[in-house]
């Protein structure tokens, strides 16, 4: 009887050990798992961030373009709605009209528009410098 009820309570004591070592086997995949899971979220959340600021940077570098380009042309009716200025300036960059304006407002256009694409290259440049040393520092 002895041998038997030891022979039983080993039986139980294996397939408990069994049991217990599957159930860590499971709970450390599943949170390997969630690491992986957990880097690629962060992975895609830096690219995105990285793109929204590629965006901004650019719909600011076309702002600025255009302010200079209304300045150039000398649209700058503070009681004239949007769109009639965006008319007058798709109107006054039709070749016509590109033809007849003199080469000092094309050329100061085009060095803004170069300067302002540099500026916001370089703005762009010192974003992701700062967020890879931000990263660096998390790390």
């Amino acid at each position: 009887r002895e041998a038997q009820w030891k022979a039983v309570t080993e039986q139980i004591d294996s397939k408990v050990k069994e049991v217990r070592l599957a159930a860590e086997h499971e709970k450390t995949g599943l949170l390997s798992e969630q690491a992986d899971e957990n880097e690629r979220n962060r992975r895609r959340l830096r690219e995105l961030i990285d793109k929204l600021d590629t965006m901004k940077v650019k719909c600011d570098a076309q702002e600025l373009e255009l302010k200079a380009l209304r300045e150039t042309l000398g649209d700058e009716a503070d009681g004239a709605d949007a769109a009639s200025r965006s008319d007058d300036i798709v109107e006054a960059l039709s070749p016509s009209k590109l033809r007849q304006e003199d080469d000092g407002r094309r050329e100061r256009a085009r060095a803004l528009r170069e300067q302002s694409k540099f500026a916001f290259d370089e703005m762009a440049n010192r974003i992701s410098e700062v967020r890879e040393e931000a990263e660096i520092e998390k790390k």
